[in-house]
């Protein structure tokens, strides 16, 4: 089992009001990205690295992942980019993105259920 925290998670939280969260989400759109595409980012590279790992033992294993709120959706979106991932424990997901984590025009080709859907047929999901 191995636990990573994405950026603004754990230890990278800057902390702050209210105001301040807002502003770190502003500051990212005005690049072109949002927080919580960055997350889905930083999520992928915690899979690679764990298969390179289970590729130096020469071990192969499969992946499973999990998430929880906010960050289970980005987990979702993770193993929607990924090939062979095994399955996912996502809980407590927001009913759409009008609620859920900020992803650029999403709602114009999707909506969580409907990634909930792609990810039910490529793996299991708890």
């Amino acid at each position: 089992m191995a636990w990573f925290a994405p950026r603004s998670v754990g230890l990278s939280d800057p902390g702050g009001d209210g105001r301040a969260r807002i502003q770190m989400r502003r500051r990212f759109m005005v690049l072109g990205q949002t927080l919580a595409g960055m997350q889905v980012w930083d999520v992928r590279r915690a899979i690679a690295v764990l298969r390179r790992m289970n590729e130096e033992e020469k071990r192969p294993r499969s992946l499973r992942l999990a998430g929880r709120g906010e960050m289970g959706v980005n987990v979702l979106y993770a193993a929607l980019f990924e090939d062979d991932i095994a399955g996912a424990a996502l809980t407590e997901l927001p009913s759409s993105h009008a609620v859920g984590p900020d992803y650029l025009n999403i709602l114009r080709v999707l909506d969580i259920p409907g990634a909930l859907e792609l990810a039910r047929s490529r793996m299991e999901l708890e």
